[in-house]
């Protein structure tokens, strides 16, 4: 959901811009996956499930709140059944 993508952000001290670099993508797209407006599709998608499972791999040095909802619902959501290492 659009509240998946803003938590995973925000958890992860990250700005839309910073996210968006990320994962490759300009910040109307991450705008549009907060809003609702799109959901992450392609390479993005899988990026966003291996940034929640590894954020360290990204460089980004924080971890998750416990209170996040479950990387499994999450990558779920993202349409990925499993990141390959």
């Amino acid at each position: 959901t659009k509240r998946q993508i803003y938590l995973l952000r925000t958890r992860l001290g990250l700005s839309k811009l910073e996210l968006a670099k990320t994962v490759g993508v300009c910040q109307s797209l991450v705008n549009h996956w907060e809003n609702g407006i799109r959901k992450p599709s392609g390479p993005a998608k899988i990026l966003l499930a291996k940034l929640l499972e590894n954020p360290s791999l990204f460089g980004i040095s924080t971890k998750l709140k416990k209170s996040f909802d479950s990387p499994i619902s999450t990558m779920y959501y993202l349409g990925v059944d499993s990141v390959s290492h």
